[in-house]
C-alpha cells in the first residue's frame, strides 16, 4: 500500500484535518510553547488517525517540562516507525520515564528516534526505555547534555537486551560527564552482544 505523506506546521491544522486518511504523517510543532492541555489534545487526535502508520513528531524547544504527561502509547499503538524530538526542552526524569514506559503498548514498531538532547533526563528517565518492542529493527537514540549516570546506562542496556531482532543502532551520550569508563565498557559490550546487528553508530 503506498502511503500519502501528510505535513502540518500548527495544532489547528492538524486538527481540522481528514485524520483517518492519514498515512505517513509528519507535525513540526517546535518553538510553539506547548501547554498541558495541547499534548493531552495531540494524544487524543493522534488516536483518531487509525490508520496511521509512520511519524515524524518535532516538538524541539517547547518549554515542555515535569508537569506536562507525556502518555503516548494508545497514540502510538498502530506505528510501523516512529520519530520523535524532545530537542532543548526542561524535561526531567520522572516524566521521560514515563514517556519511555508508554511505548511498550507499540508492538508493531520496527524504526524508532527518539531524540531527547539537552533536557534533564538523568540516571532514572530511561527507565522501562524499549519494553514490549520485540519487533524493533532499527534504534536512534540521542542523550546528549541529559546528565545521564553510570545507573542510566545500566537501563540502556537492559533496553538494548530485549531488542532481540535489532539489526541498526546509533546512540549518543555525549556530555554527559557522570559517565564513567567502565560503563561506557559495558555499553559497548552489551551491543556487540546482539546476534542481528549489523551496523551501529556509537557517540560517547
Amino acid at each position: 500500500m503506498l502511503l500519502q505523506k501528510s505535513l502540518f506546521y500548527n495544532f489547528q491544522d492538524f486538527n481540522s484535518s481528514q485524520l483517518p486518511s492519514h498515512t505517513d504523517l509528519s507535525l513540526i510543532f517546535s518553538l510553539i510553547k506547548i501547554e498541558q492541555q495541547d499534548l493531552l489534545t495531540l494524544c487524543s487526535t493522534l488516536q483518531n488517525c487509525k490508520n496511521l502508520k509512520i511519524l515524524q513528531l518535532l516538538l524541539d524547544s517547547n518549554e515542555i517540562n515535569n508537569e506536562i504527561p507525556l502518555d503516548f502509547g494508545e497514540a502510538f499503538a498502530n506505528l510501523t516507525e516512529l520519530t520523535i524530538s524532545f530537542y532543548f526542552n526542561e524535561i526531567g526524569p520522572e516524566v521521560a520515564s514515563s514517556f519511555a514506559l508508554s511505548l511498550e503498548k507499540c508492538t508493531k514498531l520496527t524504526y524508532l528516534f527518539i531524540d531527547f538532547t539537552g533536557n534533564s533526563v538523568g540516571s532514572q528517565g530511561l527507565f522501562g526505555l524499549a519494553s514490549g518492542l520485540s519487533a524493533l529493527k532499527q534504534l536512534v537514540l540521542n542523550l546528549n547534555f541529559n546528565c545521564v549516570s553510570d545507573e542510566g546506562i545500566l537501563d540502556i542496556c537492559t533496553a538494548i537486551q530485549q531488542c532481540n531482532n535489532l539489526w541498526y543502532l546509533e546512540f549518543e551520550l555525549m556530555d554527559n560527564n557522570e559517565l564513567s569508563q567502565e560503563s561506557k565498557l559495558k555499553l559497548k559490550q552489551q551491543v556487540k552482544k546482539l546476534k542481528r546487528l549489523v551496523f551501529i553508530i556509537c557517540w560517547i
